[in-house]
């Protein structure tokens, strides 16, 4: 299985588009393989999907606008069968933030249904890097004679999900303990109670408002969680 990126845009050009791909499978590979002991998605960026093989690629598409869902960067769901995603281009060609964050909730939990549970009797959704999104790094790509570094998303590690384990429970370690958020302030965390109920825990720099739209667009990934 691979993730198929095909760069549907006028933001950034095809060159700037291969940079942010190759950043990204430069991440699933050496950070995020290793850290989950598992096996990595090739993150590719494609012309056109035209030719791939059926089920064997998820497509994540990077777009100009998202007009279904125009409060989002990037989104991705799983319906008839078919995992998808798609980010919004970023004017600025050094940025895969939200592009490494689709990938990896896409190679995560595919099917968004996945929800771990936490010693209160809860489950949180199995999301890789909402409780630390607005944290990044650079990753450092080259492509023939360029070198450009590409930031990416953080992501929080296994033991995020464990409760009482060791730290780090994010890549950059700026996560306090299991199931919490970064002490910078962003991210969330999806919360299912008993009765199936989805609320949010957000960090100081996530609104209320920004949230409570998330929880009631029907084509947000956070409402969907409320329906599985």
């Amino acid at each position: 299985m691979e993730i198929a990126c095909q760069l549907n845009s006028t933001v950034i050009t095809p060159a700037d588009f291969a940079f942010q791909a190759r950043a990204v499978d430069v991440q699933m590979e050496q950070h995020w393989a290793p850290a989950y002991l598992d096996e990595p998605w090739p993150t590719i960026g494609y012309a056109t999907l035209r030719g791939l093989g059926a089920g064997t690629f998820w497509p994540l598409m990077i777009v100009d606008s998202l007009p279904l869902n125009p409060n989002a960067l990037g989104d991705h769901s799983f319906v008839a069968g078919l995992a998808f995603g798609r980010v919004l281009a970023n004017k600025d060609p050094l940025d895969a933030t939200t592009l490494s964050h689709e990938a990896l909730e896409l190679r995560g939990d595919p099917q968004c249904n996945i929800w771990m549970p936490i010693p209160d009797g809860r489950f949180a959704a199995r999301e890789l890097c909402d409780p630390c999104e607005n944290d990044t790094y650079a990753i450092s790509v080259a492509i023939g004679s360029e070198t450009r570094d590409i930031k990416v998303s953080d992501f929080i590690l296994p033991a995020w999900f464990v409760a009482g384990a060791p730290g780090p429970y994010s890549y950059l370690d700026r996560i306090d303990e299991p199931f919490g958020l970064s002490r910078n302030g962003g991210g969330y965390r999806l919360i299912r109670d008993s009765a199936g109920n989805v609320t949010s825990d957000f960090g100081r720099n996530c609104t209320r408002e920004h949230m409570a739209e998330k929880l009631a667009n029907p084509l947000s990934r956070t409402y969907r969680r409320g329906l599985r």
